[in-house]
């Protein structure tokens, strides 16, 4: 599902209006629930936005595949004074505070579409002078915030923002102008966003495999989906994995389950060519063991260089079986392995 992240009401009324949101009932007000997805509005500011998704995403992570970012912006390079009141995309996100400038920067996830893909520069306060043009050329308030606990969360993120003013040409009651165009921000941001579900549908769509081919257990189904998902993510074209369901229905397989199961096989070798890599090599030392009874696991997190065994011994030759195995080991492979020597 995706999160839509608003700083202010005003922002989200097109997207509360059009879809059938319900508020929902949490710690803080500003949560809403639609059919595709939730709505979260932060407020205003770095430190209100770091909080309410942080908060949401705290409890509701895991519903959460996508975080789609609307709002406004002030552009700071009147070199795209042509951009006025239109739409553009985030690709990077840095960080003012006062007037100290963060090292830290997010870069953003971005979709296939023809909206301008520029920078942008989070401020603590409110600026009206165009001194962090050489840094980036569009000014808001939360997005680094935002790109910062998502990335916490590890959850994708994008933004899509309209140009409501030139900081500089801006008069003192900017945030009253931008209070009188917000209704029309927000239609134009909810119909780029009904595009993109249209699109997500078609692609997703075209992508469920024929069933006269494949049978999807509800564990598997769930993880094609995922799968599906991070390919449009990370751009995977639509015609890489039309080929791989291709391929493989022009194959032998015992059944239709077999056949599903190479396929999300094959996808994680596509999709996740390190994470498929490193389950493999896991696969071959946990299957130095075989030949007794127990089992075999690793550290979780792969940090320690740690196999636990936890086995059966029955009699001499499985204490002989035992003894044979660990003088065999791979030691020096397995310590290369922990120190990243890892072919994908």
């Amino acid at each position: 599902m995706k999160l839509l992240v608003f700083a202010h009401p005003l922002e989200a009324i097109a997207f509360l209006k059009n879809e059938k949101c319900e508020a929902l009932n949490f710690l803080f007000q500003g949560i809403y629930q639609f059919p595709s997805g939730y709505i979260l509005i932060t407020g205003e500011g770095p430190q209100n936005a770091s909080e309410t998704l942080a908060g949401f995403l705290g409890a509701y992570h895991h519903k959460i595949d996508e975080i789609i970012n609307f709002g406004v912006c002030g552009l700071l390079n009147s070199k795209y004074s042509n951009l006025l009141h239109q739409m553009v995309e985030i690709r990077t996100s840095y960080l003012c505070l006062k007037d100290h400038l963060e090292f830290k920067s997010y870069t953003l996830v971005h979709g296939k579409n023809d909206l301008p893909l520029l920078d942008c520069i989070t401020h603590s306060d409110r600026v009206h002078n165009t001194e962090l043009r050489p840094i980036a050329d569009l000014l808001d308030r939360e997005l680094w915030s935002l790109a910062s606990v998502a990335k916490r969360f590890k959850k994708p993120i994008r933004s899509i923002k309209t140009v409501s003013d030139i900081i500089n040409h801006s008069s003192n009651d900017i945030c009253e102008v931008v209070k009188e165009n917000a209704q029309q921000y927000s239609e134009k941001h909810y119909f780029w966003f009904n595009s993109l579900k249209s699109e997500t549908h078609t692609e997703q769509s075209s992508l469920l495999p024929c069933q006269s081919y494949f049978h999807f257990s509800f564990s598997q189904k769930k993880l094609y989906q995922k799968l599906i998902r991070s390919s449009q993510i990370k751009k995977i074209p639509v015609s890489k994995i039309e080929e791989i369901q291709s391929c493989l229905k022009n194959k032998n397989f015992e059944n239709k389950k077999r056949r599903t199961a190479v396929l999300i096989e094959e996808l994680e070798k596509v999709i996740h060519p390190f994470k498929f890599k490193l389950e493999q090599d896991l696969a071959i030392y946990k299957d130095h063991f075989n030949g007794l009874k127990g089992n075999v696991t690793f550290d979780k997190n792969l940090e320690q260089e740690k196999i636990r065994l936890n086995i059966e011994l029955e009699n001499s030759d499985d204490f002989d079986t035992l003894i044979h195995k660990l003088s065999t080991f791979p030691q020096k492979k397995w310590s290369d392995f922990f120190k990243g020597n890892i072919n994908v």
